[in-house]
C-alpha cells in the first residue's frame, strides 16, 4: 500500500491524481468534459488520496492491506466532510458566496491536499520501505468467480429493472449460498480470499436493490436527496434549517463534494458510491473478528451480520447511516488493534468517533450509550478484583484468556480522553446545527422510556404490548405466522439461541477465546442495548428495533458462531457418554471443527439467508407485507408488490410536471410512496400530504403513480405500524376517494402517472 512506499513514490502518486483531477475539471470548464475518466479518477482521488497522506503524517506503516485500505477510506471521508464544512464557514467571509460549487471546492481541496503532502514529507520523509507489494495469485479462479458474481448481479438488477424478470437475481442468491457453503467446507474459496468474498457478497446484496431502478429506492434516502439538493442548488449549506438530516455532513457535504468533482448526480452516488463505502463495514468486522478467532469462523460471523435483513433491506435507503457505521466499526477495530502506537490510535479514535457523530445523529446517540458504558466496563474488566473473581468462576474450565491483559491495550486515561472529546464535540454539534433539533430529539429518546416506566408500570411485564419485532423475537406471534413465517422464526430463534450460548460461553469458558477487554466491554454494552429494547417498549420503537439489532451484531455476531460451536460440543459430549451404553451408535466427534462449521453453514446460516434475502418469499409468491411474517426483498418482489419507493420514468416525469405547474397555496396529495417521490422537488416538499382514509380538501393535487393507476390501489402504512410494513387499499374500499376522482379533472396523464385537481369554487 502507498503508506508503506518510499515517500517520493507515494507523493508522486498523490500529486498525479491531484493534477489529473485539476486537468479534467479544467477541461470540463472549457467544454471538453471526458465522461468516465473524470468519474474514475475523481473517485480514486477523493476516496483514497487524503487518507493515505494522513496515514503518512501519522507514520502508520506495516499494518496490512486491509487496515491500510479501511483507515485511508475512513480518513478520506472525514477529511472531505470537515473540509467542506470549513469552506462553507470561511469562504463567504472572503467574498465567495457559493462555497459549495465546483471551482471553490476543487481549489480548497487542492490547497489542503498540497498542505497534507508537504506535512507528510516533513513528518515521514525518513521512512524506509520494507519491500514492494506483490499481487501474486490475484487472478485465481475463486477471485475471478467472485468478480463475475458481482457483474452477474449488476446485470441481473438491470434485467429486473428493464424486463421485470428476476431469474438472474434468484440465481445470484443461490450462488452466494454456494460461496458460503464452499468456504465453510474449505473448498474453492481459500482463507486469503475471505476478505474479498465478504465485500463482494455485501456489494451484490446492496447493488441488486439500488440498481433495480434508475431512480432512488427507499424512503429516508428521498429526504437525504432533498437536503443534498438544497446545498447543490444554493451552493451553500444553511446549517440552521431545523431538520435532523440537515445536520449530517455525510449528506450535506460528502454528497455535494463527490457530485461536483465527479460531475455525477447524487442519485448515482447514493446508488453506487455509498453502497461501496458501506460494503467496507463487513470487511472491517471480518478483520476485527479474525484477530480474535479463526478466519473461517470470522467469515461466517461476518456473513451472519450481512445476512440479517436490515443490511440489505433497510440500509440501502439510509446513506447517512452507511457512512456513520463505517466510522463506528473502524473505532471497534482500533479497540482490538495492537499494531499501532498509542498516539496513533488516540488520534484515529477521536477522528472516527467525531466523524460518526456528525454523519448520523441516531448512531451518534447510540454512541453516547456505547461509550458511556464502555469506560466503566473496561475499568471493571481490567480491575484485579474482577479478574480474580472471574478467574475463580472459570477456573474449572481453564481460567481467563491471555488476551484479556495483553500488551498494547490503550490506557484508561487515553480512553477517557476519547470519550470526553466525543461527548463534548457531539453535544456541541447537535446544539449548533439544525437549530438544535437533535438535542430535542435526544431528550425525547432519553426521557420517554423513563416516563413509560413511571406512568405505565405494566409495560415492563406485559410482553404482549411489545413492539412487533420484539414480539417476533420472543416468539409471541409464532402461531399467527404462515408456514413460511414459522420456518423463518425457527431459524431466527436458533441464531438467537446461539448468540445467548456464545455469551454464556464467554462468561464461563473464556480460556480458548482471544477477545480483548475493550471488545468484551463493547459486547456487554451491545447486550445491554438489546435488553433495553425488550424491557423498554418506547425505547425500542423510538430507535427502530431492527436497526438496533443490526448495530449490536457488529460486536455480537461472533458469539452466534461460538455459541453454536458450544452447543455442538455439548451435544457431542453427551452423545459420547450415551455411547458407552449403546456402542452400536456413532457420531462425528464434537471436537471436529470442520464438521461443525459445515453443519452451521448448511443447516443454519444458508437456510437463514434464503429466508432473509427474500428468496423464499419470492419463490413461494407470498404476498404478506402488511404484517411481520417473513423477510421480503425489494429487488426480487417489487415487480409484483408495492413494497417500497421504487419508481419508473413515468412516475418521475409526472412529479416533475407537477412541480413545474404547481400553484402556490395548493397542496399535493399522494400515497405513502408517491409522497416520498414528491419530496425530491423543493417547491413540493413543504406542501405535500398523504392520501389516507380521510377526505382530501379542495385545491389539492392528487398524484397517482403508475402502480396506483394500474392496480387501482393506494399504499399506506400498516396498522399496527412497523418498519417496512405496507398495506394496499383498493379505490373501491375508499368511497370518498372514488367520489373525489369523479369530481376532479385529470390535468396530466403520461400513460402511467396521473395528476388530478378539483378546485374550490
Amino acid at each position: 500500500m502507498p503508506n508503506d512506499w518510499e515517500i517520493k513514490k507515494c507523493l508522486a502518486l498523490c500529486l498525479g491524481f491531484l493534477l489529473a483531477v485539476l486537468g479534467l475539471v479544467g477541461l470540463a470548464v472549457i467544454g471538453l468534459d471526458i465522461p468516465g475518466l473524470r468519474q474514475i479518477i475523481g473517485f480514486l482521488f477523493l476516496t483514497f488520496v487524503p487518507g493515505i497522506l494522513i496515514l503518512r503524517i501519522l507514520k502508520i506503516h506495516n499494518v496490512g492491506v486491509i487496515e491500510s485500505l479501511l483507515y485511508s477510506v475512513g480518513l478520506s471521508l472525514a477529511f472531505l466532510m470537515f473540509t467542506g464544512a470549513f469552506a462553507n464557514l470561511i469562504l463567504p467571509f472572503l467574498g465567495v458566496l457559493r462555497p459549495i460549487s465546483i471551482l471553490p471546492i476543487v481549489a480548497i481541496l487542492a490547497i489542503f491536499t498540497a498542505i497534507l503532502m508537504v506535512v507528510a514529507y516533513k513528518r515521514d520523509g525518513g521512512f524506509l520501505a520494507s519491500g514492494e507489494f506483490k499481487l501474486r495469485g490475484i487472478l485465481s479462479p475463486s477471485v475471478l468467480f467472485l468478480i463475475l458474481l458481482l457483474l452477474f448481479t449488476v446485470i441481473g438488477a438491470l434485467v429486473a429493472s428493464s424486463y421485470q424478470n428476476n431469474i438472474l437475481l434468484l440465481i445470484f442468491i443461490l450462488a452466494v449460498a454456494g460461496v458460503v457453503g464452499l468456504a465453510a467446507f474449505g473448498k474453492f474459496i481459500p482463507p486469503k480470499v475471505y476478505p474479498m468474498a465478504i465485500v463482494i457478497i455485501a456489494l451484490c446484496l446492496l447493488y441488486q436493490t439500488t440498481l433495480i431502478s434508475p431512480y432512488l429506492v427507499g424512503s429516508d434516502i428521498q429526504t437525504e436527496h432533498y437536503f443534498y439538493q438544497l446545498v447543490a442548488e444554493n451552493g451553500y449549506w444553511e446549517a440552521a434549517i431545523p431538520n435532523s438530516v440537515n445536520s449530517t455532513l455525510s449528506i450535506v457535504m460528502l454528497a455535494p463534494i463527490y457530485s461536483l468533482v465527479l460531475n455525477t448526480s447524487a442519485v448515482w452516488l447514493f446508488k453506487v458510491v455509498y453502497p461501496f463505502v458501506f460494503s467496507l463495514v463487513p470487511l472491517a468486522l471480518f478483520h476485527t473478528y479474525s484477530q480474535q478467532m479463526s478466519s473461517k469462523k470470522a467469515f461466517l460471523a461476518a456473513f451472519f451480520f450481512v445476512a440479517v435483513p436490515t443490511f440489505s433491506l433497510e440500509m440501502i435507503s439510509l446513506a447517512r447511516q452507511q457512512v456513520a457505521e463505517l466510522f463506528f466499526v473502524l473505532f471497534i477495530l482500533l479497540m482490538v488493534d495492537r499494531k499501532l502506537g498509542l498516539s496513533q490510535r488516540l488520534v484515529l479514535a477521536i477522528i472516527f468517533t467525531i466523524s460518526m457523530a456528525v454523519s448520523h445523529y441516531a448512531l451518534g446517540f447510540i454512541g453516547f450509550i456505547y461509550l458511556g458504558l464502555f469506560l466503566p466496563l473496561v475499568f471493571i474488566i481490567r480491575s484485579g478484583v474482577f479478574r480474580k473473581a472471574w478467574s475463580r468462576l472459570t477456573g474449572k474450565f481453564g481460567g481467563l484468556p491471555r488476551s484479556l491483559i495483553a500488551r498494547g491495550a490503550l490506557p484508561l486515561k487515553v480512553l477517557i480522553i476519547v470519550v470526553v472529546v466525543y461527548f463534548i464535540a457531539s453535544f456541541a454539534w447537535y446544539g449548533i446545527t439544525a437549530s438544535g433539533v437533535n438535542l430535542d430529539l435526544l431528550n425525547r429518546v432519553w426521557t420517554l422510556p423513563t416516563t413509560a416506566v413511571t406512568t405505565q408500570p405494566s409495560g415492563l411485564v406485559e410482553f404482549g404490548q411489545r413492539e412487533g419485532l420484539i414480539r417476533t423475537a420472543l416468539g409471541l406471534d409464532f402461531l399467527q405466522a404462515s408456514w413460511q413465517g414459522k420456518g423463518f422464526r425457527i431459524l431466527q430463534y436458533i441464531t438467537q439461541l446461539f448468540l445467548i450460548a456464545g455469551c454464556l460461553r464467554l462468561i464461563f469458558r473464556p480460556k480458548q477465546m482471544r477477545f480483548t477487554a475493550e471488545y468484551i466491554a463493547l459486547s456487554v454494552a451491545s447486550a445491554l442495548l438489546i435488553l433495553a429494547c425488550i424491557v423498554l417498549p418506547i425505547f425500542a420503537s423510538m430507535l427502530n428495533t431492527s436497526r438496533i439489532y443490526h448495530i449490536i451484531l457488529m460486536t455480537l455476531a461472533p458469539f452466534c458462531i461460538l455459541g453454536g460451536e458450544a452447543i455442538w460440543q455439548g451435544i457431542g459430549s453427551l452423545w459420547r457418554k450415551i455411547r458407552h451404553v449403546r456402542q452400536g451408535l456413532s457420531l462425528v466427534k464434537a471436537a471436529d471443527n470442520q464438521a461443525f462449521l459445515g453443519f452451521i453453514a448448511i443447516a443454519v446460516l444458508i437456510p437463514y439467508f434464503l429466508f432473509t434475502s427474500g428468496f423464499v418469499f419470492e419463490v413461494t409468491k407470498d404476498k404478506t407485507h402488511d404484517m411481520i411474517n417473513e423477510p421480503y426483498s425489494i429487488a426480487l418482489s417489487s415487480y409484483r408488490l408495492d413494497l417500497a419507493a421504487v419508481f419508473n420514468w413515468q412516475d418521475v416525469a409526472g412529479a416533475d410536471w407537477l412541480a413545474q405547474k404547481y400553484v402556490k397555496g395548493y397542496t399535493a396529495r399522494a400515497d405513502i410512496h408517491g409522497w416520498l417521490l414528491l419530496c425530491g422537488w423543493t417547491q413540493l416538499n413543504e406542501h405535500r400530504g398523504g392520501l389516507s382514509e380521510e377526505k382530501v380538501p379542495p385545491d389539492s393535487y392528487i398524484f397517482f403513480r403508475s402502480w396506483n393507476v394500474k392496480e387501482q390501489k393506494i399504499t399506506t402504512g400498516s396498522y399496527p405500524p412497523g418498519a417496512g410494513l405496507r398495506r394496499s387499499v383498493s379505490f373501491d374500499d375508499l368511497p370518498w376517494l372514488v367520489l373525489r376522482i369523479d369530481k376532479s379533472s385529470k390535468i396530466y396523464d403520461n400513460g402511467g402517472a396521473q395528476v388530478l385537481l378539483e378546485e374550490s369554487n
